[in-house]
């Protein structure tokens, strides 16, 4: 999940990693690439100091989310 701010300049330098990650992974059911806008939505166990924020959520979701530090491309 990307948590974005659509102001913010970080955010529009990673949107179109972003999208062609999503469009080169479309054709897997087990992965969802979302965009979330951050500064329009709340989600109760989401830290966000600074946008964007990105996590990885298990499927099962039996796992915390993880916050992704790695690369910022596709």
């Amino acid at each position: 999940m990307k948590i974005y701010a659509p102001w913010c300049g970080h955010c529009k330098t990673i949107a179109p990693h972003f999208d062609a990650a999503a469009e080169a992974i479309a054709q897997n059911p087990n992965i969802i690439l979302a965009n979330f806008d951050g500064t329009l939505n709340e989600a109760e166990g989401i830290e966000v100091a600074g946008y964007p924020t990105l996590y990885w959520y298990a499927k099962d979701k039996s796992v915390k989310p993880i916050t992704f530090n790695g690369e910022r491309d596709k």
